[in-house]
Parts: C-alpha cells; sequence; structure tokens
C-alpha cells in the first residue's frame, strides 16, 4: 500500500511540474504529463490489489469533486460528485449510467481549460465515458 500513495503522490508531482513548466518548456510540461499519468495508473494497480480499497474510491470521488468545486466554484462539480457517490454505492448493474453522465460532465469541464494537461485529461475522461456509454448501452439493450 506504501507503494501505491507513493506512486500516487509521485503522479501528483508530476502534474504540478507539468503545469509548472507548461509555458517556459512545452516539451518538458508533456514528459512530465506523460510521467504522470504512467505512475498514475501503476499506482491505481497496486491500489486495485489491496482489498480495504473498494471503500476508498467513493470518498475519493466525492473529495475530488468538493476540491474541484471549491477551487472553481462551478456546481456542475458537485453535480458530478453526487452521481460518482450514487454510482459507486449503489449495487446494480445500471450503477454505471451515473457514473457515465458524472464523467461527461467531468470531462467537459475540464476539456473548457486552457492548461494542456486538463485538457488532455478531459479529452480521455470523456473518450472513456464515451466508450463505456456505449458499451453499456449495447449490452443492456442487447440482453434483455
Amino acid at each position: 500500500m506504501k507503494r501505491a500513495l507513493f506512486l500516487v503522490a509521485l503522479s501528483a508531482v508530476f502534474v504540478f511540474v507539468s503545469l509548472y513548466t507548461q509555458d517556459s518548456n512545452p516539451m518538458a510540461s508533456q514528459i512530465s504529463a506523460v510521467l504522470s499519468l504512467l505512475s498514475l495508473l501503476t499506482g491505481s494497480v497496486y491500489i486495485n490489489r489491496w482489498e480495504k480499497a473498494g471503500k476508498l474510491v467513493p470518498w475519493a470521488g466525492s473529495v475530488l469533486s468538493v476540491l474541484l468545486f471549491l477551487n472553481y466554484g462551478n456546481p456542475l462539480y458537485l453535480l458530478a460528485g453526487l452521481l460518482l457517490g450514487i454510482g459507486f454505492l449503489w449495487k446494480s448493474e445500471l450503477s454505471v449510467v451515473p457514473l457515465v453522465f458524472a464523467g461527461l460532465i467531468l470531462g467537459w469541464l475540464a476539456f473548457q481549460e486552457e492548461a494542456y494537461l486538463v485538457r488532455t485529461i478531459g479529452s480521455f475522461i470523456l473518450a472513456v465515458s464515451i466508450i463505456i456509454g456505449t458499451a453499456s448501452l449495447y449490452f443492456a439493450v442487447k440482453f434483455r
């Protein structure tokens, strides 16, 4: 677990380095963004292997949306946080629907930012939400 938390913290450091060097050195900013995503994905693999990680995810999503709301003041972040909470805590096969809508909201809001890294992450969140939403709709229609 310590390794996972270290990798997630290292990812945050790479994000700050990327945002800091965005205007002065775009190449270093892009390399730092890639390193951030790689360390975050590696850390998430270790977190998923942890037995108690299932209780951590809903709280992390809620805290993230509240922090984004406090930073930007946009109430859509709170709506996305509510949808994340519903999606993570709802014990149903349809629980993916609020997660897709939360991903669409968060991705759309991030895509409107000026920072290259935030726009890249926003486009990734939008793409994943569209793919998961389309696949969920396909399987829901096919098997009913």
